[in-house]
């Protein structure tokens, strides 16, 4: 037999009711655990990073090139004006350069794809505000518990500027940017549609960078009641480049079995690039970095050049000399 159960006016008010306070006494709670600052300085943190990434994954149209790759990067902040960067790349997977070359004969391998970069920045603004931040205070799959506490934020917005090196494995396409040489009889040799299909080779490129960038730093510790110590601590950077490469160079294509030679003229390439980019750091003596950048890369203009890098690293901070210096 079905039984129906009714539920009353006054019980479904009475269940509303209890599901509220049961929400204002969790909101209450969360916002009313005692705590005391430990510490709150970010101008406290380390200065010099290094970072160590066991892969950087990297999407780009540039001759349809994906790569796989690990990296280093060290950063070094001189007090709350300066900063300095270096950065090496090198793909252990490149999906060009593995293919080698495509036309049969060659006699210069395809180069995985390394990427050198370094540069400074200018802070033309720093100062210190507050803010409140999320402090984590316990955590599950389902679940989280925090509260919002008042902290110290140094924030920089700075001029930022340097010189880079990349390569690339591509493989052409455009038959008229071609001029074909027979290397004994020095006679041009045109480009047939069967070698023109198979044609890859390195691009080289070299240029400088120059762009803004905005910094922010917290680092917060207090002793909450219940839950011991709990900490915030990152820096986070939004930067925007436009980049200039003077330099794009193409390595010859040689035949040997034919002695053909195939030259990649420089009218194919764009020498106007940018980027934006975000990337932050968990600032202590051993932490992690993460970046995300996308752009448009200077280099063989027949494809677009859009590329779509992403990356996570190891980092060791040190508290290097100077000392911190004062917030006035």
């Amino acid at each position: 037999m079905k039984k129906t159960v009714k539920v009353s006016k006054t019980n479904a008010r009475s269940i509303l009711i209890m599901l509220s306070l049961f929400g204002a006494v969790l909101k209450t709670t969360a916002q009313t655990v005692s705590y005391k600052v430990v510490y709150d300085d970010p101008m406290d943190v380390p200065n010099l990073f290094i970072s160590v990434s066991p892969f950087y994954c990297e999407a780009s149209a540039v001759g349809n090139a994906a790569n796989i790759g690990f990296a280093f990067q060290g950063n070094y902040n001189l007090g709350k004006r300066l900063a300095f960067e270096a950065s090496f790349a090198n793909a252990y997977l490149d999906l060009n350069a593995r293919n080698n070359n495509l036309v049969t004969g060659t006699e210069k391998p395809l180069s995985k794809h390394k990427q050198i970069e370094g540069g400074a920045t200018f802070f033309f603004r720093s100062r210190l505000k507050n803010k409140s931040v999320q402090i984590t205070l316990a955590a599950t799959q389902s679940s989280k518990s925090y509260i919002n506490a008042p902290s110290t934020i140094h924030a920089q917005t700075g001029l930022r500027g340097g010189v880079f090196y990349y390569n690339y494995a591509i493989q052409a396409e455009g038959k008229d940017y071609f001029t074909g040489t027979n290397t004994e009889t020095k006679s041009d040799t045109a480009l047939s549609e069967y070698n023109y299909h198979g044609i890859s080779t390195n691009m080289n490129v070299a240029g400088s960078y120059i762009g803004l960038i905005r910094r922010k730093t917290v680092d917060i510790c207090i002793q909450a009641a219940g839950y011991g110590q709990k900490s915030h601590s990152k820096i986070g950077e939004i930067y925007a480049d436009v980049l200039f490469a003077p330099v794009v160079v193409y390595s010859d294509v040689v035949l040997t079995k034919s002695n053909v030679k195939y030259s990649l003229s420089s009218t194919a390439s764009k020498f106007i690039g940018w980027r934006v980019g975000y990337q932050i750091f968990k600032p202590k003596t051993v932490g992690w970095q993460a970046r995300l950048e996308f752009g448009q890369k200077p280099g063989w203009g027949v494809k677009s050049g859009y590329y779509l890098l992403a990356g996570w690293s190891l980092t060791f901070g040190i508290k290097a000399k100077p000392a911190k210096p004062t917030t006035n």
